[in-house]
């Protein structure tokens, strides 16, 4: 009887002592990728000669990017421009 007792002492020292470790862990936080600040969009419409529909293009001041969308009525789509960094067509770099 006295070795299941010291037993169950040591079990339960154990399970104190994963406890008290559990206790001062770091808790894992799920964290976003972080982008700098947010954006800071510039919309602007605008309408081509021969074009059917209209274009928005959009200027993102936070990085620094021109990109344009414009609604494909043949096909039923969004068409996207990829994005153009405005610091490149002001220096004169091609990209």
């Amino acid at each position: 009887m006295k070795t299941f007792a010291i037993w169950a002492l040591v079990v339960l020292n154990a399970v104190l002592l994963g406890g008290v470790i559990y206790k001062y862990l770091p808790e894992n936080y799920a964290q976003a990728q972080a982008r700098g600040r947010p954006g800071d969009y510039l919309m602007i419409p605008v309408d081509f000669a021969g074009a059917r529909s209209g274009v928005v293009v959009i200027v993102d001041s936070a990085t620094n990017e021109l990109s344009a969308l414009m609604v494909d009525e043949n096909r039923s789509v969004l068409a996207a421009q990829p994005p153009i960094r405005l610091q490149d067509v002001f220096e004169g770099r091609r990209r």
